[in-house]
Order: structure tokens, then sequence, then C-alpha cells
């Protein structure tokens, strides 16, 4: 139940899954959540839950930094001249869509993003630009997808 919009309390009925071991797992975003103005409100109350993401906001950025080193080696990363830093800083501080370290688009998020922090410097600084919005990298100008969402390809126009 991570990564959703649902809110409130955990039912019961799901709680009876988890506590007779009908159910081994369930996770949910116990934080919370900013609405478009940046208010913070409660997500998902769980007394069940075997994983609360209680501050989603801190508890990611180790899991993210662990995948994006199999990409980019760490001191690269931790170099705030180079264009890898720039885009797992987006990533884990500016990036709209604050991903979950487990969301399988982590990866090709960065990746897209790296490269416009390197060949597209001026994409970021734009605010009418779609690089570096809350939209999936497939609606960035320029970025072309397959039907699974998968980036395929990169038009630099003229």
């Amino acid at each position: 139940m991570q990564q959703n919009n649902i809110v409130g309390t955990v039912p019961e009925s799901i709680c009876f899954q988890v506590n007779e071991k009908l159910m081994r797992e369930l996770w949910t975003d116990c934080g919370f959540r900013r609405d478009e103005q940046g208010t913070k409100s409660q997500e998902v109350e769980c007394e069940c839950c075997t994983q609360c993401f209680v501050d989603f906001d801190v508890n990611r950025e180790p899991d993210i930094l662990i995948q994006l080193q199999e990409i980019s080696e760490k001191e690269v990363l931790g170099n705030p001249e180079m264009p890898q830093n720039q885009a797992v800083n987006w990533i884990l501080r500016d990036d709209p869509q604050s991903m979950h370290p487990k969301n399988n688009d982590l990866v090709q998020r960065y990746l897209i993003a790296l490269f416009g922090f390197a060949l597209l410097p001026s994409n970021h600084d734009s605010q009418n630009s779609t690089w570096f919005s809350e939209e999936t990298v497939c609606k960035w100008s320029g970025i072309i997808c397959d039907e699974s969402l998968k980036v395929m390809a990169i038009d630099m126009g003229k």
C-alpha cells in the first residue's frame, strides 16, 4: 500500500489477516503526505502493519543511495560539481514524486534527471519546462516511452 492515495485507518478485517498470519506482511505509508499547498497530513493509521513508513522523506535516503551507487560511484554522487550529485539531490530533496526506494521507476527517473542535469542545464531552471516536474518522465519534453512507460529514446530536436 505504498505510494498511493489511500488515507485513513486500516480496517480491522485487514489487521485480522495479519494477526492470524493469513497475510505475512503489510506495509503502509503511516507518515505524512504533502498536498498541493505543501501542508502535511496524516496518511494511514495502522496498528497491525509489519512495516510502517513514518517519516518517508528521511527514511528513504539511505536505501535510494544504495540503489544509485550501483549505477554511479559513491564519490561521484557526493561531488557537488558533478551532474550525478545534482540528479541524486533532486531525487532526494526536490523531486515532487518523492519516490520510494522500491519504486520500479526510481532508476529510470534518476538516469533521465542525470541526463537533464548533464546536457540540458537550462531545463531544470525553467518553470515552464516539463523536465523535473511531478509527471512521469515519459511526459517530459522529448522523452519517448513504450506502452509500459519505459524510456525508449530521447528526441534532442535540432
